[in-house]
């Protein structure tokens, strides 16, 4: 029994190391869906591959400028960041705190004009 070379379009083995994007597939997702997931993971890879070589080149200038720096301008760079360092922290806690208060249900606070308050304001009810 002669076999038929499979062409590109037919499902075959293929050699292991070359699985395609439709290797570990479910049910119901097409290869092409497969295949845009792994572009755009793919993309997002190399964007942070890129984010973190220009921090670490902005690392690696920062200790050459304190390096080279006088005692009084790596004080001043030393209170830069710390002041830095405490409005990210207190980003994060306001963060948290958001978080906290979305997930708990609660709605978050805004001012209320008075005419809101009574009863009858456009013959709306009163908004509790």
């Amino acid at each position: 029994a002669e076999e038929e070379p499979k062409t590109d379009g037919e499902a075959g083995p293929k050699p292991e190391g070359e699985a395609g994007p439709e290797a570990g597939a479910q049910p119901g997702v097409s290869a092409d869906n497969l295949w845009a997931v792994v572009k755009v993971q793919a993309a997002a890879r190399g964007m942070l591959a890129r984010l973190r070589a220009r921090v670490m080149k902005a690392n690696m200038e920062q200790e050459a400028f304190l390096l080279r720096a006088s005692p009084e301008e790596r004080a001043a760079a030393c209170k830069i960041q710390a002041a830095l360092r405490g409005k990210l922290a207190r980003k994060r806690v306001d963060e948290m705190r958001q978080a906290a208060l979305m997930k708990a249900g609660a709605e978050m606070v805004c001012p209320r004009s008075p005419e809101l308050d009574s009863d009858k304001a456009d013959g709306l009810p009163m908004i509790l």
